[in-house]
């Protein structure tokens, strides 16, 4: 992402989730955020749980400016009062007998220091990165996934409800 004049990425490596800044896009530094221990250190770019794609949204407040979106389980617990108010993928229940798979999303002022949203956008699977964003001539929030929702494997667009919002009155 671009934003004041700075590119600013944010990935994987082999510690966990990392952050690194550029001035052009061709040199990247990594700045020592002191968010993660590793090999005894706080000296690193390295930041907490971060595991999808990342995008600002330009519609939200700013404690909730960036978002993410992630695959994870869901209580069965919790989901049984969730199917009888929305749909959701029976596929997403047939891989682990225990375990339901959801999309999650993730809410930061910062890009560093995330929220995540309790109740899930949608449950289904998705064995891929999920790209979302704030489309706005629908005026809707999108997620790209690559789901299991018709067999063996297809891509799939999912429109999630106005949640993102509703999480900063909670």
């Amino acid at each position: 992402l671009v934003e004041g004049g700075k590119y600013r990425m944010w990935g994987t490596c082999k510690a966990g989730s990392c952050y690194w800044e550029s001035t052009d896009g061709k040199t990247w530094s990594r700045p020592h955020l002191g968010m993660v221990e590793f090999e005894g250190s706080k000296e690193n770019n390295l930041i907490p749980g971060l595991s999808g794609v990342l995008w600002i949204d330009p519609v939200a407040p700013a404690q909730e400016r960036y978002k993410e979106v992630t695959n994870d389980n869901y209580d069965p617990k919790l989901f049984e009062a969730f199917k009888k108010r929305r749909p959701f993928s029976q596929l997403a229940l047939e891989s682990w007998n225990d375990h339901v798979f959801a999309l999650f999303g993730w809410t930061s002022p910062d890009g560093f220091n995330w929220k995540k949203i309790e109740e899930p956008l949608c449950v289904e699977m998705s064995d891929t990165a999920i790209v979302g964003y704030y489309d706005v001539t629908l005026k809707k929030y999108v997620l790209y996934t690559r789901s299991y929702m018709v067999p063996p494997r297809a891509e799939g667009y999912q429109a999630p409800q106005k949640r993102w919002h509703q999480f900063a009155t909670r």
